[in-house]
C-alpha cells in the first residue's frame, strides 16, 4: 500500500480541515493509500515536516491556504528526494489555486490529489527563501500577513480591502533600481510584484493565456509612484482594466532579477511576511517540483 503524509492547517478556512477530516481521508484510503495526518501547531511546522519525513512517504498532501503551500513546497525544495505534492486549498484568498484550476469543494480537491496528472511547476527564490506565485513590495503588500486569522476566516477577500485601507495614509514611494534579464530599471515605485499567478489577492487578474506556471519566467508588475490625483486615477484605471503597458503601469517578463534600494523595503512572499532587504536577488528554479492537479 502507498504511503501518505497529509498536512492539515487547522485554522484555515473556518476550520474547514477539521471538519471534513474524515471525508479527506476516506477518499485516500479509498485510493489504496495509507494516511499519516499531521495537523500543523505554528508556522513554519509544515515546512519542517516534509523537510524530516517526506522520504517515507509517496505523496505529500497539504490542506490549507496559499501560506501552508509555500510552507510545504519550501520544504520539498530542501530535499533531494523530492516527492510529488497535493494541495487542498481551504484559504482566504487560494490565488496558486485559481491558476492551478483546482477545485474549490474539499472532497473534489481531495479526489484530486490522488487521482489528477503531475505538472512540474516552477518555484522562484528571493535570496534564500523560496515562493510559489508572488513576491511583491510597497503599497497594501503587508496587509495579507497582518490581518488576524479569525478576520480572514470572516470577512475573505474584504479584510484585505479593509486592512489595506487602513494603510492608505501611511503608503509612501519606494526608490529602487531593478535590473530584469540584464535589462535595467530605476524608478519611484508604488507597489511592485515578481508573479506565477493569474490572479492576486482575488482582486487583479492576469490573462491566463499568457501566465505559465511552468516556463521558467515570472511576471514583473510595476507601478510608478503617480504624483497628482489625474495620474492616480490612471493608474486605478490601469490595474481595473488590466492594461500593464502604460506610462505608470507595466508588467515584463523575466526570469532572472534584482531589486536594489538605498534603503531596506519589506517584501510580502506568497501571503506572508518575507524579509526586509536592501539588494534582493529572485530567481526562477524552472519545473522544481511536481504537483498532483
Amino acid at each position: 500500500m502507498k504511503k501518505l503524509l497529509f498536512i492539515i492547517n487547522p485554522m484555515a478556512g473556518r476550520q474547514q480541515a477539521q471538519t471534513d477530516l474524515y471525508k479527506m481521508v476516506k477518499i485516500f484510503s479509498d485510493h489504496d493509500y495509507e494516511v499519516t495526518v499531521y495537523p500543523t501547531r505554528a508556522r513554519l511546522d509544515c515546512t519542517q515536516k516534509v523537510l524530516e519525513d517526506a522520504g517515507r512517504f509517496d505523496l505529500v498532501v497539504c490542506c490549507g491556504g496559499d501560506g501552508t503551500l509555500n510552507e510545504m513546497v519550501s520544504g520539498m525544495m530542501q530535499r533531494q528526494d523530492r516527492r510529488p505534492m497535493g494541495y487542498i486549498p481551504l484559504g482566504s484568498t487560494n490565488d496558486l489555486a485559481v491558476s492551478l484550476r483546482l477545485p474549490t469543494r474539499v472532497e473534489e480537491a481531495a479526489l484530486r490529489a490522488v487521482t489528477g496528472n503531475e505538472f512540474h511547476m516552477d518555484v522562484g527564490t528571493l535570496n534564500d527563501r523560496y515562493f510559489n506565485y508572488i513576491a511583491a513590495f510597497g503599497a497594501f503588500t503587508e496587509t495579507s500577513y497582518a490581518t488576524p486569522q479569525e478576520i480572514k476566516n470572516a470577512l475573505g477577500h474584504l479584510a484585505y480591502i479593509l486592512e489595506g485601507v487602513k494603510s492608505l495614509g501611511k503608503i509612501q514611494p519606494i526608490h529602487v533600481r531593478i535590473t530584469a534579464d540584464g535589462e535595467p530599471f530605476e524608478e519611484d515605485y508604488l507597489f511592485g510584484a515578481v508573479t506565477n499567478t493569474i490572479s492576486l489577492g482575488g482582486v487583479l487578474k492576469l490573462d491566463p493565456e499568457k501566465v505559465l506556471l511552468d516556463d521558467g519566467m515570472y511576471e514583473l508588475l510595476l507601478v510608478k509612484n503617480p504624483t497628482n490625483a489625474i495620474e492616480a486615477q490612471a493608474m486605478l484605471t490601469a490595474l481595473m482594466t488590466q492594461n500593464y503597458d502604460g506610462p505608470l503601469v507595466k508588467m515584463l517578463r523575466a526570469s532572472d532579477i534584482t531589486f536594489e534600494s538605498s534603503h531596506e523595503i519589506s517584501w510580502t512572499i506568497d501571503g506572508e511576511y518575507g524579509g526586509t532587504f536592501s539588494h534582493t536577488h529572485i530567481l526562477n528554479n524552472k519545473n522544481a517540483v511536481t504537483l498532483i492537479v
